[in-house]
């Protein structure tokens, strides 16, 4: 109940950052072809929709976390980290930035930064583990 409390928040104060609907529709044009691509394992073309979504609203963490999973299936670690750690910073109670910024340590082979991360997804929300 809480983080869909969170998710609608989020969602009112996206829709109402924009001075025109063309702008969100734009986002939801990008976001959506994105998410298709990352589906279908078209992961250039993924991150290029995703990265369109953040200049148009840089201020979404969604949109850090698609992007930075995108880098992640695309072993572009360092890119990936960077997405996620910006996602952390715009909502730092999310607990599944955590857990996917562990999954890149993990790959990396960076264990003690992975535990890490992993013990915050435990102490924001020890009952989703």
């Amino acid at each position: 109940m809480f983080y869909r409390f969170i998710v609608i928040s989020l969602l009112l104060l996206m829709i109402f950052s924009f001075a025109d609907g063309s702008e969100l529709e734009e986002l939801y044009h990008h976001r959506n072809l994105g998410g298709a691509y990352f589906e279908e394992d078209k992961l250039a073309e993924a991150i290029q929709e995703f990265t369109e979504c953040i200049k148009i609203n840089p201020n979404f963490a969604q949109d850090h976390i698609n992007l930075g999973m995108a880098y992640l299936d695309y072993s572009k670690y360092p890119e990936a980290i960077q997405e996620l750690e910006t996602a952390q910073k715009l909502a730092p109670g999310y607990p599944h930035i955590y857990y996917d910024l562990a999954i890149v340590y993990k790959r990396q082979g960076k264990f003690e930064e992975a535990a890490r991360e992993f013990q915050k997804v435990i102490e924001l929300d020890a009952d989703d583990v």
